[in-house]
């Protein structure tokens, strides 16, 4: 490829950058190397106003197309470069795609009870109506398009209701004894005795004696310090037929009601929660895309690159006539898909649309035919930095050839 002749019928000036690559070939090419420029810098189109589509032929040439491939191989560690380069690009077809992108900042707003307890002649707000809730003032607590949260009191609801868990009286009964003012004693575990300490529990001591021989022995008699029961009175302190006071009450089996605080009124009012959320909805529209190997790049490749913006608008409320009215090339397809979109983005009764951006992309799309070994195949140059995708290279792979 000659550098020189590949800008002669390119109707653009070119810059040749001088870095070149010695390209190395197979074992049975009987051929010198050949020297391939490593990059070529286009600057602008001189005819300003051929139509679109002139201007993505002029943009690629198929020499330009296939300079392209052999720089995108030359990148691939595991790609032979003789296809790149021996090969003869034979049409190259543009084409456009869209990236669609629609983000909506939602406001949505819930009413929920809130009770507390209510000292008795505290201040009520109820003598008004109650606002509706999309008049109370509840502005942003976040930047647009992020996401927030806010719970602002709703005015003149204030109820005062009797507690339902004590019942208005303000007492319940006490956990630990359950209500009954004594617990059950540590000491005798509730039986009001104790094993005798004298005889633990046998009834009987061992004492010494003197026989009529004059000879000490032992021999067991009744305990003196529990009466031959094995049990005396419990001593731990305050036990009451094996029952102790309770502390948390006082003996009284009740302790303040802690949902009202031992007023035994709740109040009872509204509490208006304001979320702010943003949604985003994004789309790649290609209007000719093939079927199977010949569909090209991804929609993921296709957002990735570089195009240009025919619409964007940011407002309260994006319309699909008004804003798309500027884009008259715009392809049929992708009003369909902002329709969709902006059906989609539709707030739900309790909620409403803050504001919207839209924002549309063209991302021109190659498709380029090329002949190996008569064999036609194809690759994609996409995006203004013009992006290659491929995906049946005929020598993917020379790691084995040694």
């Amino acid at each position: 490829i000659n550098a020189e002749s590949w800008g002669a019928d390119s109707k653009m000036s070119t810059k040749v950058v001088p870095e070149i690559l010695p390209m190395p070939t197979d074992d049975n090419m009987k051929q010198r190397p050949v020297m391939v420029p490593i990059s070529v810098v286009p600057t602008a189109l001189s005819a300003a106003t051929v139509d679109t589509d002139e201007k993505m032929k002029l943009s690629l040439t198929e020499d330009r197309a296939k300079l392209r491939l052999i720089e995108h191989v030359h990148q691939q560690s595991c790609y032979k470069m003789n296809a790149a380069i021996e090969s003869a690009v034979t049409n190259v077809v543009p084409s456009m795609s869209y990236d669609v992108e629609l983000t909506t900042f939602f406001e949505t707003r819930d009413v929920s009870s809130v009770v507390v307890p209510y000292p008795a002649g505290s201040p009520l707000d109820n003598t008004e109506p109650v606002p509706d809730i999309w008049v109370i003032h509840a502005p942003p607590t976040c930047p647009v398009f992020k996401s927030g949260e806010h719970e602002v009191p709703v005015p003149h609801t204030d109820l005062v209701c009797d507690c339902t868990v004590c019942r208005a009286s303000g007492k319940v009964d006490c956990d630990t004894c359950r209500g009954q003012g004594n617990v059950q004693c540590v000491g005798c575990k509730g039986s009001a005795n104790m094993t005798c300490t004298g005889c633990k529990g046998h009834k009987t001591v061992s004492k010494e004696e003197t026989n009529q021989a004059g000879a000490k022995v032992k021999k067991q008699v009744n305990c003196d310090l529990c009466h031959a029961t094995g049990k005396v009175k419990c001593g731990h302190a305050g036990c009451q037929q094996g029952r102790l006071d309770c502390n948390t009450c006082q003996h009284t089996g009740k302790v303040q009601c802690s949902t009202c605080t031992g007023h035994g009124k709740m109040k009872q009012s509204k509490k208006l929660t304001v979320k702010w959320l943003t949604v985003h909805d994004s789309g790649v529209v290609v209007p000719t895309r093939g079927a199977g190997k010949a569909r090209g790049p991804s929609d993921a490749d296709l957002s990735r690159a570089q195009g240009d913006s025919i619409v964007d608008v940011t407002k309260e409320t994006v319309t699909t006539e008004a804003d798309c009215e500027g884009a008259a090339h715009m392809h049929t397809d992708v009003l369909v898909q902002v329709k969709k979109f902006i059906k989609q983005h539709t707030p739900e009764s309790n909620g409403k649309i803050l504001q919207q951006k839209l924002l549309v992309r063209t991302i021109p799309v190659y498709t380029i035919t090329y002949l190996w070994h008569k064999r036609p195949r194809l690759f994609w140059v996409y995006g203004k930095e013009q992006r290659v995708f491929e995906n049946s290279y005929p020598q993917t792979c020379s790691c084995s050839l040694m």
